[in-house]
């Protein structure tokens, strides 16, 4: 297909295929994960871990189509990437791998920025400075040892703010007995009305699912969650429809 480029006509590359057409620079969100010392582990341990991490891909690319911008995939062994359309996405998605990922402790880096090759459907390929500010901020935390940590850059005036949610989160996520974590995975699946039947289903009553899930902070960290994508939302991408 050619199209017109001021007093110039110029071959375009088609939308069909691996690569989708890209008429300027588009703005984009790229998300970079690190499986920490996940060699470290036996080696049937890493093969369930690496099996949970492939699921935990089919399960981003398909329960959040409408958010995500070139499908999310295992790279290099122990990393996945993946872009977006949708930043508010973002906090059930960290959330996500933090509940399909159990065992594992992990770093998520998280950039706002250009994308300077054409965009795919896979996230593999392409460059730009978004994928450098992302590469970059996880460089970082391994050069320090930072663990189990959530970050984001290229979001102007809100990066600290953003930082702090996804910080507090963290630590409220990782501070939790196993029996407190389920009750968050399972009040965040299910609705206001299927409570009655989560409750049934866990064999205890209305009243002590609700104690429990106070104990456990449940609404703290439901209002987090909320907050941290509303945020989120005040930074839209411009990806060329």
């Amino acid at each position: 297909m050619r199209v017109r480029h001021g007093a110039d006509e110029i071959l375009a590359p088609p939308k069909t295929g691996p690569f989708l057409y890209m008429a300027a620079q588009p703005t984009v969100i790229a998300i970079i994960g690190d499986i920490m010392r996940s060699k470290q582990l036996p080696a049937e341990e890493r093969a369930n871990v690496q099996a949970d991490l492939e699921r935990l891909m089919v399960h981003v690319n398909s329960h959040h189509r409408r958010a995500v911008l070139a499908d999310f995939l295992i790279t290099l062994g122990d990393e996945f990437q993946g872009m977006l359309r949708d930043a508010a996405a973002l906090p059930d998605i960290v959330q996500d791998v933090r509940e399909r990922l159990p065992r594992v402790q992990f770093r998520i880096a998280v950039s706002r920025g250009q994308l300077t090759t054409p965009l795919k459907a896979v996230s593999l390929g392409m460059d730009g400075p978004v994928w450098h500010a992302a590469r970059s901020l996880l460089d970082d935390w391994r050069r320090s040892r930072r663990d189990d940590v959530v970050g984001l850059v290229g979001f102007d005036e809100d990066d600290m703010i953003l930082n702090g949610m996804a910080a507090l989160l963290t630590f409220h996520w990782t501070h939790l007995e196993l029996s407190q974590r389920e009750i968050l995975h399972a009040l965040r699946a299910s609705t206001e009305s299927g409570r009655k039947e989560l409750a049934h289903r866990l064999g205890i009553s209305q009243q002590a699912l609700s104690n429990r899930a106070q104990r456990a902070g449940w609404r703290e960290f439901d209002a987090g969650m909320i907050a941290w994508r509303e945020l989120l939302r005040r930074h839209p991408v411009s990806v060329p429809q």
